[in-house]
């Protein structure tokens, strides 16, 4: 999908508040390239909330979701 210029682009912390989940957890998800697309603007991720919130409608609703918890251990999370 083609960004519009007049998109406001969001920032990887505010994809993680948007999605309720840790910030570790969705670098995880993008850099094994099952999580929403990133575009690299220099040094920053930047998300079209188009596209995270299409990413979202078509991730099954058992999508394991990586954590990282207070004991290191994995946890699941439900969007």
């Amino acid at each position: 999908m083609r960004v519009s210029v007049t998109t406001q682009l969001w920032s990887h912390e505010q994809v993680a508040a948007w999605l309720n989940v840790e910030e570790d957890a969705l670098m995880r998800l993008v850099a094994a390239g099952v999580g929403p697309v990133c575009y690299w603007v220099g040094r920053h991720r930047r998300y079209d909330p188009a596209e995270v919130a299409e990413w979202l409608a078509t991730t099954p609703q058992d999508f394991y979701w990586p954590t990282t918890q207070a004991n290191g251990s994995a946890g699941r999370h439900a969007a």
